[in-house]
């Protein structure tokens, strides 16, 4: 058997990042090996989670999605990150790309894109809106 692809979830709010580990957990491939409340609890246990993508809301305390892609992405370069966030502006789309980031997805689209988003990026690719470097 496939090893499984091993996701860890980085959102403030428990209850999001409940039933997001719910619906991952279901799909045959993927697994979350850890969750994170914040970016500094996300770049503390990195290394003891070991995941192979991290996916994590833009919005969070203290130290926000991006600049956590941004210190994530200087001591894991190879690590995959994909940002969720409610908001869908072009300019903070493109500033999530800039940390370094290899996916973006709104939450209003969560869970119709997020499994296909993240086989995605585990394939390699990158994974933002379409059109949205136009």
């Amino acid at each position: 058997m496939e090893q499984k692809y091993r996701i860890m979830l980085v959102d403030d709010h428990a209850s999001t990042r409940e039933a997001m580990s719910h619906f991952l957990n279901r799909q045959p491939d993927l697994i979350v090996a850890g969750e994170a409340g914040s970016g500094e609890e996300c770049l503390n246990c990195l290394d003891h989670i070991n995941p192979d993508l991290v996916v994590m809301d833009i919005l969070l305390p203290v130290m926000n999605g991006i600049e956590t892609t941004k210190k994530l992405k200087a001591n894991h370069p190879h690590l995959p990150v994909m940002v969720l966030s409610n908001y869908t502006g072009r300019t903070l789309i493109k500033a999530v790309r800039d940390a370094g980031a290899s996916g973006y997805l709104g939450k209003d689209r969560a869970y119709e894109a997020l499994i296909p988003a993240i086989r995605k990026i585990r394939d390699g690719e990158s994974s933002f809106p379409p059109d949205i470097f136009a």
